[in-house]
């Protein structure tokens, strides 16, 4: 019984092993792809800053066999229960000879031995991301819908919008004496750059709104006139019941008015195909903006504002003054002969940026932090994102390029920082292929 028992005792020992096993394995497994992803694109991010080219790789497949082997041995004296006889023979007298017996008495003694090895062997494949659909993916504009997926998520409105906007334009939305312009045409835009003026431009305006997300539901598709479906087979009108409508084609429709009993005026009733909702960006104004003072239109050239003869200057308009639905442009008004600052009412359409163009732009704001820190904007009271060249143990991420080494530290920014890099690795796995060509679509923003 006792042999039994023991013999329970190593097998239990090596099946308790092998859940934990699997468990560690897995976790450690977990941890490798993770930083992988992380170090893969921090590296893209100083490839951009270098002005290298930027490449992209990821684990396909992760696979691993696994084996645990258990062995033990029982050794064992057991103890006696005859007796042994022992003759001894005596050189004294060769006649005489004396038998002693002798028994052999004791306790049952065991020595077990238990054995155990694991073995893994993990597999894995590293996928090359180079095709044409891949770019295809990579360089097409990121879409609403997932921007306001961020929004959701309770991402920060100032650190999606500075991220993800490349630039916001404001067209005409009606003519207007003294402006020359016409409906349609782009009065304005404010672009997102990393430093210099076009950054100052787009922070200080943007600093006083927040991005949110909307839905629309476009006006639907009329079908045919509802009187085309009234007339019964003696030419009398026969109303129909809304409901009865998806019979047509398997799919919900709706009037575009209320059907009545009578049947004057059917023609003026449409059948519509409801339209899908679709996502859309709001800019929302701040009720108060005193952390950073929107920017403001570069001041004109004396001849510019003075009541005296001048001209509309060459190239661009100055930096436009915006608020909500209106913007201000240089125009004349009739009998003047100076030109000055006229309110218009535009629509704003923002363009975000690709998920490559996020990692580029990551780069350059990188670039920038270094060569020119003074005129690179900041997100509250720090950068919008920062690495530290060198090696450190208190790093959370790092990666080598050119013989130097990053990282990002692990202090007070790490989060905000970290951050970033999930936003550009998401960005990167959603888009990672298109049948259609890059394509930049601009999203309306609903005032």
């Amino acid at each position: 019984m006792r042999r039994f028992a023991s013999l329970l005792v190593i097998a239990a020992l090596g099946g308790c092993s092998f859940p934990h096993t699997i468990q560690r394995i897995s976790v450690d497994y977990n941890s490798a792809v993770s930083g992988m992803a992380n170090e893969l694109t921090l590296l893209n991010i100083v490839r951009a800053k270098e002005g290298m080219p930027l490449h992209y790789t990821s684990i396909s497949q992760l696979s691993g066999s696994l084996s645990v082997k258990a062995s033990g041995s029982l050794n064992g004296q057991f103890r006696g229960s005859g007796v042994t006889d022992t003759n001894k023979t005596t050189t004294a007298t060769a006649t005489t000879t004396e038998v002693t017996k002798q028994v052999a008495e004791g306790v049952d003694f065991f020595s077990p031995t238990v054995g155990g090895e694991v073995s893994s062997g993990p597999t894995f494949q590293v996928g090359i991301f180079d095709t044409q659909k891949f770019y295809q993916g990579v360089l097409s504009a990121v879409p609403a819908s997932t921007v306001e997926n961020y929004l959701d998520q309770g991402f920060d409105s100032q650190l999606v919008m500075r991220l993800l906007i490349e630039r916001v334009e404001f067209v005409l939305k009606e003519t207007k004496t003294g402006v020359p312009f016409k409906v349609g045409d782009v009065v304005g835009t404010i672009r997102n750059r990393p430093w210099g003026a076009d950054a100052a431009g787009f922070a200080g305006n943007i600093a006083c709104y927040s991005l949110d997300g909307a839905t629309t539901k476009p006006d639907g598709k009329r079908v045919m006139a509802l009187s085309r479906l009234t007339l019964g087979a003696d030419g009398k009108a026969i109303p129909v019941a809304p409901a009865t409508l998806a019979l047509l084609d398997g799919q919900k429709f709706d009037v575009s008015a209320p059907v009545g009993s009578d049947s004057h005026g059917d023609d003026q009733l449409f059948i519509v195909r409801p339209a899908s909702e679709k996502s859309a960006v709001r800019l929302v104004p701040k009720a108060k903006c005193d952390t950073v003072e929107p920017i403001k239109a570069k001041p004109p050239a004396p001849s510019v504002m003075s009541p005296k003869p001048g001209a509309l200057p060459d190239g661009p308009p100055p930096s436009p003054i915006y608020k909500p639905g209106e913007l201000a442009i240089p125009g004349r008004l009739p009998g003047k002969n100076y030109d000055q600052e006229i309110w218009v009412n535009v629509d704003a359409q923002v363009y975000f940026r690709s998920p490559e163009s996020v990692i580029r732009f990551l780069g350059q704001y990188l670039e920038g932090s270094e060569k020119y820190p003074t005129d690179t904007y900041k997100l509250g009271t720090h950068p919008l994102f920062a690495v530290t060249q060198g090696r450190s143990f208190k790093s959370v991420v790092s990666t080598k390029l050119l013989g130097k080494h990053y990282y990002i530290a692990d202090d007070d920014d790490r989060a905000d920082y970290m951050r970033i890099i999930a936003i550009a690795q998401q960005l990167i796995n959603l888009q990672k292929e298109s049948s259609d060509k890059p394509f930049t679509t601009p999203v309306q923003v609903i005032q």
